[in-house]
């Protein structure tokens, strides 16, 4: 079955918050009888992760059996997770949806700090400096008066260490 347009988003596959970036797309007209100066209406929605810059509705001159492109600019947000981007086109009652899916993650990577002190005193004070998103952020704090209480920060890296190399799998086993 054919459907009135043919909608083809060029979308990044993954962005970092803060970034501010452009999504083409691509709108072929299927429409018999539309003419050569079809007055298409594409409306662009995304999830609450990105926030569209500007205007979210375009027209665009798209002919019969032809294709036409328009350009959306987006922001990333600080919500980090799978972003949806809906797509509408629209001419008199004719109307074809596209939807389609990006990541919003950190551009750092996964990263593990260890911090160990040997402390007389009844008080220790440790400031966590990084500033991480609450999405993945996890914070231990562990004390022993055995440096082998090391082991268990050591353990955590490893098991989510995202890469099987070699020397991470030995490390693991051992």
């Amino acid at each position: 079955m054919r459907g009135p347009f043919v909608i083809n988003p060029n979308v990044p596959t993954f962005v970092a918050p803060g970034d501010n970036f452009d999504v083409s797309v691509d709108v072929a007209n299927n429409i018999k009888g539309s003419g050569k100066n079809a007055n298409v209406q594409l409306k662009l929605d995304a999830s609450p992760e990105l926030q569209i810059v500007g205007n979210n509705t375009q027209s665009i001159i798209v002919p019969e059996q032809g294709e036409a492109a328009a350009h959306f600019k987006l922001q990333a947000l600080d919500k980090l997770g799978s972003a949806q981007l809906n797509f509408t086109a629209t001419y008199a009652d004719k109307v074809t949806h596209f939807s389609t899916t990006l990541s919003v993650r950190p551009a750092m990577p996964f990263q593990t700090t260890l911090i160990s002190d040997y402390n007389k005193g009844q008080n220790k004070s440790v400031n966590v400096t990084p500033d991480l998103y609450p999405q993945f952020r996890t914070l231990t704090a562990e004390m022993s008066t055995s440096p082998l209480i090391l082991v268990n920060g050591l353990q955590r890296y490893l098991d989510n260490f995202p890469f099987g190399c070699t020397e991470q799998l030995v490390s693991k086993a051992f």
